[in-house]
């Protein structure tokens, strides 16, 4: 008799893991929100922004993002990501929105990796950031971002939310991984083409 208990026990346990882990699969999926995306000062700690580098940056292309279908998974879609990177350059006090800002800056997301399925799910993301001088169209800083973010499962046990808060926090870690290396590395400093 306890056997019998424990061999259905056991198999509920299983059907169990086996749903949670298919979550993602059967459920509506809702993009990466840009203010999930947003690098803050904190996410930029031990970095030295230079003085002359504030209210430089405009934003020019971001490329490479995709919708999300609600049937599918979570993505990072182009809209999200632009006004994510406006909103941490804005406050980091580099965003200029004047159409003659000394600095253009384009993104494009090359590589968004994401686990079909997972308890702990971990996304890295690919970017591609272009800095260049508006006046001259010389590119002065130019530099490949990987970067990963695992989302717990104690931080939603729901699949297709977990995917979408690692897709949030990749992209975060991304953005704020490129002002430490933009506040170490002064466009003046670049060599010329």
């Amino acid at each position: 008799m306890t056997t019998g208990l424990c061999a259905r026990l056991g198999t509920a346990i299983r059907w169990l893991l086996i749903a949670v882990a298919l979550s993602p699969l059967g459920a509506c999926a809702s993009g990466a929100g840009h203010g999930g995306m947003t690098a803050i000062p904190s996410d930029v700690q031990g970095s030295v922004i230079p003085a002359d580098l504030q209210g430089t940056i405009g934003i020019g292309l971001v490329a490479g993002g995709e919708e999300t279908n609600p049937l599918w998974t979570s993505e990072v879609g182009n809209e999200e990501f632009k006004q994510a990177l406006h909103d941490s350059l804005e406050g980091l006090r580099l965003y200029s929105d004047a159409a003659d800002s000394r600095y253009l800056l384009d993104a494009d997301l090359v590589n968004l990796d994401q686990p079909l399925m997972s308890f702990d799910t971990t996304v890295t993301s690919s970017v591609r950031y272009r800095l260049s001088e508006r006046a001259t169209k010389r590119t002065v800083l130019e530099e490949v971002v990987v970067s990963a973010h695992t989302a717990q499962m104690s931080d939603n046990w729901y699949g297709v939310e977990r995917l979408k808060l690692a897709n949030e926090g990749s992209i975060r870690d991304n953005i704020a991984e490129f002002i430490r290396r933009l506040s170490k590395r002064l466009p003046e400093q670049q060599p010329s083409d």
